[in-house]
């Protein structure tokens, strides 16, 4: 008999891949507020639209909420069990750690180098047997 989706039984690799994703999604959110906090400094709309920025930052905010959106979501889903979920995971953070690397290029900085050690520590973790195995049930 196998055990119904939830933490209890979770391995150690999937319990480390899921605190990850919720660090991950806590940053994403203060990211998000700063940013906010920062466009609503700037005097008026005018100044944005005479800078040529206005479509950049909403562009910005609206990826950046996606993003987050989708790391809430794979935080909440691990615990399901699916496989699905893991190998969503793993192609997500796999393409973004593959272009947090390529950033690497316009310079490296504190944190650069954190987002791709948050990123790393979740796809080595979901790629490991036991968690292979536990999400196959």
């Amino acid at each position: 008999m196998h055990e119904s989706p939830g933490v209890e039984g979770m391995p150690q690799s999937v319990k480390l891949a899921r605190v990850l994703l919720w660090i991950e999604f806590a940053l994403g959110v203060l990211g998000l507020v700063l940013v906010a906090i920062a466009v609503s400094q700037l005097a008026d709309d005018a100044q944005l639209e005479v800078a040529g920025i206005t479509g950049g930052i909403v562009w910005v905010l609206g990826y950046s909420f996606a993003l987050v959106a989708l790391v809430l979501a794979s935080a909440l889903a691990l615990k399901s069990r699916k496989s699905w979920v893991r190998i969503a995971v793993l192609v997500l953070h796999g393409i973004l750690l593959v272009l947090e690397v390529i950033g690497l290029f316009s310079g490296i900085t504190l944190g650069v180098v954190a987002r791709i050690a948050i990123l790393a520590g979740i796809v080595v973790s979901l790629s490991r047997e036991e968690a292979r195995v536990w999400f196959d049930r």
